[in-house]
């Protein structure tokens, strides 16, 4: 009786009437017998629910987004401060992020290819857990095992993170959501950073800053969602050039966005290791005959001729006016203060060069195995940056400085093993611009933090699990 009434439409427009009534009248007697803040808690998590049951992928971007502050109106105040540290909040949503990932592990569906990706995932997080635990346990003289956990968890977060990601999100439904979820991310903190920039609007509860400063006339934007960005450009572009057609068009805007961003940080490493990886990974890719490497051959001609073009236009434009009054202008100027600085060594090149003797100084003889996670609130270092062993501007030397040559090594493995995994397997544009990331990602991490902070490393995982498990669906098809 009940399967005949369910294939009846007016049964069900009936039924739905029936619950939104019944819904609204629970609604009114739990507003009206119990405290506001217990109804918004319980439609909260009945959302997150729901979202969860309908795409866990777009649940897991949310909460990454979250962890790299990339949500609207809502602050965990994960990137307040430089130096490493347990931040309550970011450590709350980590830890609901890794068991929503353990539940969706236990409930996965089986790939051979993907299977593979997981062992050696999860064969290379357990001796990267070790080793960490070796250092917090044994090897951090003089510090509380909490406080040495607080001082280096982002280690301990990625060797969590990355294994359960590749066993929970599976699927193509769950990556795409992933994948648009985090993409709509940073096209709002994009849109809401080039605003900021430009118009100098105040735009604080759109997007989340740690600082900022001046650079020609334009707002210097610092933020946890800086990371991002590398990720999304290069992916957005590949999307343009090989992707579905129904997604060029969106691509294509999120390129733009990703691309003006990217270039208003002003960070100097983010400049060379993007077009570094770019023209390399492009150079492997239009190797070749067939419509992908035709087209990326001529996207690759054409680039450079606008790049030039630009350089030049900016170029007249500035010696006219006398300063620098444009975003391109600006963007240019910042590249050439960067060839002087590296140049003379000075300026930040010259304080980053500075900033390295002294942490090699203090780490003396342990290149091996590393000094451990000295938290500054047991073991300060006058000489160093707020006597913290660790420095988010010395990019993979903070590793070093902590776990040694050895911890180094292990932290580098996943970006390799995926760059050539990916470099392999040339199929569609998820391969393209997941490998020009892993080759930025990997020219930048000598300076930026993209294997040791926290944005980058989540940054880092969500783009190998996207990557890879995208990959091995489309090995699996073939």
């Amino acid at each position: 009786m009940i399967d005949i009434l369910a294939d009846r439409p007016w049964a069900r427009t009936l039924l739905t009437g029936f619950s939104i009534v019944a819904l609204c009248l629970v609604t009114g007697e739990a507003v009206a017998s119990y405290p506001l803040t217990y109804i918004l808690a319980l439609v909260g998590l009945s959302a997150v629910a729901a979202v969860a049951w309908w795409n866990r992928g777009v649940l897991t971007g949310i909460l990454v987004l979250l962890l790299l502050e990339g949500v609207p109106f809502i602050n965990t105040g994960g990137g307040s401060s430089r130096s490493a540290g347990a931040n309550a909040p970011n450590d709350a949503v980590f830890v609901a992020l890794v068991v929503f990932l353990a539940l969706c592990a236990f409930d996965s569906t089986r790939n051979r290819a993907q299977d593979r990706i997981a062992i050696l995932a999860s064969t290379w997080a357990s001796c990267y857990f070790a080793w960490w635990l070796y250092k917090v346990v044994a090897a951090s003289p003089g510090i509380p095992v909490l406080s040495a956990v607080s001082y280096g968890r982002e280690f301990l977060g990625f060797s969590l993170f990355l294994p359960l990601a590749l066993l929970g999100l599976r699927r193509r439904p769950h990556l795409v959501g992933f994948a648009i979820t985090l993409a709509v991310g940073v096209a709002i903190f994009s849109v809401g950073q080039i605003i900021e920039q430009v118009a100098h609007a105040d735009l604080t509860w759109l997007i989340h800053i740690i600082k900022t400063n001046e650079f020609e006339g334009l707002t210097r934007i610092y933020s946890s969602m800086n990371e991002p960005l590398t990720a999304a450009f290069p992916m957005a572009l590949a999307a343009t050039l090989l992707g579905p057609k129904a997604w060029r068009r969106r691509a294509m805007l999120l390129a733009v966005l990703t691309g003006l961003a990217n270039a208003l940080t002003f960070t100097r490493a983010t400049y060379v290791s993007e077009l570094l990886a770019l023209f390399l990974i492009s150079l492997i890719w239009a190797r070749g005959s067939g419509w992908r490497p035709r087209r990326i051959r001529y996207t690759f001609v054409f680039g450079v001729v606008a790049i030039v073009f630009a350089i030049v236009l900016a170029g007249g434009s500035s010696a006219t006016s006398g300063n620098s009054s444009s975003p391109v202008q600006a963007v240019i100027a910042r590249a050439e203060l960067g060839l002087s600085n590296t140049q003379s060594q000075t300026g930040s090149v010259g304080v980053r060069i500075h900033e390295a003797d002294l942490a090699l100084e203090v780490l003396g003889d342990h290149w091996i195995t590393g000094l451990g996670f000295l938290n500054p609130a047991y073991h300060y270092v006058p000489s160093l940056r707020e006597g913290s062993i660790r420095n988010n501007d010395l990019g993979s030397l903070s590793i070093v400085v902590t776990m040694g040559l050895i911890g180094l090594i292990l932290a580098y493995m996943p970006p390799v093993a995926g760059l050539i995994y990916l470099l392999k397997r040339r199929y569609n544009f998820v391969q393209y611009g997941g490998a020009m990331y892993l080759g930025a990602a990997l020219i930048a991490s000598i300076t930026l933090g993209a294997i040791a902070t926290l944005p980058g490393l989540l940054v880092l995982g969500s783009m190998l699990v996207l990557c890879l498990n995208w990959t091995a669906l489309d090995e699996s098809t073939d």
